[in-house]
């Protein structure tokens, strides 16, 4: 079908025309006038819908691309754009795909055939998140071949049930392991432990946006981290204060320039490896059943239970999904002893 639409962005407006059907290439074009433009894509229609067989465009409709050959385009074209971590997992995944379905043709997989290879990830001992993460791998392949190839095939993903999946993980620090590992981490032999971890429990922020935050990134007259690409995509201002405020103009006053990390290794322009000496601190500490990531729920936690709404807590963690947020909802019962206290007031 053909869409036409008015682009004012020039001087002059013009009328775009985009016509696809089926699998023939888009054929597209800029016309003055919209009688051009319904003119073409009339005519651009008619032509490609009594394409004869055997033409160039009718071969290219015809070719029947396999699975394996649709998971080598997207790996050229889309994961790419991706980011590293997602690229090496989601390679992975393909990869498992591609040697389990990627002789059949695009078109012809079935749902039994994913569920069969779902029942083998499971088989194999994988956790239900895991399967869940194959089964969207494959799933955006094909939503990708559909809406931007537009290839006529149908997504055999979306008629497969996904696994369940436990409640998200709330492991926060008590007062006293808070005040245990942030003395472990100021003893800790790795200048910039300490750091990290209080700019952690300050911010809420991941520890990748922690360790590649450049100093461009912060700005000290207005006492704020402005982070351009979080993970998921969207711009965050996290304020800076206290503690964390006066430890980051300390650092600053050494810092080598401007491009440069913040807490940069010493002996290269990357970052700094923690990795030891987070988990000799927390040896240290005698904290157990704690990763770096859980300080970020630590910081939900903490305000929930100061009475902060979903939202609040969104905002601070960057969350774009409620159900993401809703895991530290059961810690906020100043809030929910508000709500009953207007509820009894009314009995």
């Amino acid at each position: 079908m053909a869409s036409i639409r008015k682009d004012t962005s020039g001087k002059l407006p013009v009328w775009r025309v985009r016509v696809r059907i089926g699998n023939y290439p888009t054929h597209s074009a800029t016309f003055a006038t919209k009688a051009e433009a319904d003119a073409y894509a009339l005519q651009t229609e008619k032509n490609l819908r009594t394409m004869p067989k055997g033409s160039a465009v009718s071969k290219a409709k015809d070719k029947v691309l396999t699975l394996g050959e649709a998971i080598g385009r997207y790996r050229l074209e889309v994961l790419p754009i991706k980011r590293r971590a997602t690229i090496i997992s989601q390679a992975q995944q393909l990869t498992w795909w591609c040697h389990r379905l990627g002789r059949v043709a695009l078109g012809e997989v079935t749902p039994f055939m994913v569920a069969e290879a779902k029942g083998e990830l499971t088989a194999r001992g994988c956790k239900g998140s895991t399967v869940n993460r194959y089964l969207s791998s494959l799933s955006h392949v094909y939503t990708v071949a559909i809406k931007e190839w537009f290839l006529d095939v149908n997504n055999p993903v979306a008629r497969v049930r996904r696994m369940s999946e436990p409640s998200g993980r709330t492991r926060y620090l008590s007062d006293d392991e808070r005040q245990r590992l942030l003395a472990e981490c100021k003893a800790s032999a790795n200048p910039i432990l300490y750091p990290v971890v209080l700019l952690a429990l300050s911010s809420g922020m991941r520890r990748n946006e922690i360790l590649t935050l450049r100093w461009k990134d912060i700005d000290l007259n207005h006492e704020v981290i402005k982070l351009g690409d979080s993970k998921n995509h969207e711009p965050r201002v996290i304020p800076l204060t206290g503690h964390v405020l006066d430890t980051l103009k300390n650092l600053a006053l050494t810092a080598p320039g401007r491009e440069s990390y913040v807490f940069k290794s010493p002996n290269a322009e990357r970052p700094y490896n923690i990795i030891s000496a987070w988990l000799a601190a927390l040896r240290r500490a005698r904290i157990e059943d704690f990763c770096f990531h859980s300080l970020r729920h630590t910081v939900g936690s903490y305000l929930a239970m100061q009475g902060c709404t979903q939202l609040d807590i969104a905002k601070v963690l960057g969350h774009k999904k409620v159900a993401t947020t809703q895991r530290y909802t059961h810690l906020s019962t100043s809030h929910i002893r508000g709500i009953l206290d207007n509820l009894t007031s009314a009995l």
